[in-house]
């Protein structure tokens, strides 16, 4: 998705930078205020669309993770949907096939769900990004 908003990635990025140096915060302060501010932009986002904000900020915080190479723990925001996704990473890291444990584990709409989310799960497979991952905060 990253290569579709890359102009507005980059102008965001600049903005920020700039506000940060203008301003002489430390480190610390400004990932602190960067945090805030995307909390409050997500709330108010969630009140104006009738989103649930705990679903958008898990959704959030699993998204910064994306290129980590050591330890990576992501959440539904489900206790009940993370011990599910505990389960089907458990077997698909012990080499089980990936369509038969997406049809033992989740209920698609349509069949083009259903694929999209084998093809999905088969990119993730191919990047070794099942590796040093951690479902859950528990």
């Amino acid at each position: 998705m990253e290569e579709n908003f890359e102009k507005e990635i980059y102008q965001l990025s600049d903005y920020i930078f700039q506000l940060f140096k203008d301003s002489n915060a430390e480190v610390d302060d400004a990932l602190y205020i960067m945090s805030a501010a995307c909390d409050h932009v997500m709330r108010t986002l969630c009140e104006a669309i009738s989103e649930d904000p705990e679903r958008m900020i898990t959704v959030f915080c699993n998204a910064l993770q994306g290129g980590l190479k050591k330890n990576r723990i992501y959440s539904t925001g489900s206790e009940e949907t993370d011990e599910m996704m505990k389960k089907m990473v458990n077997e698909i890291k012990a080499g089980g096939n990936v369509e038969d444990i997406v049809d033992q584990y989740v209920h698609c709409e349509t069949p083009e769900l259903r694929q999209k989310l084998i093809s999905g799960i088969r990119r993730i497979v191919g990047d070794d990004l099942l590796q040093n991952i951690q479902i859950g905060y528990k």
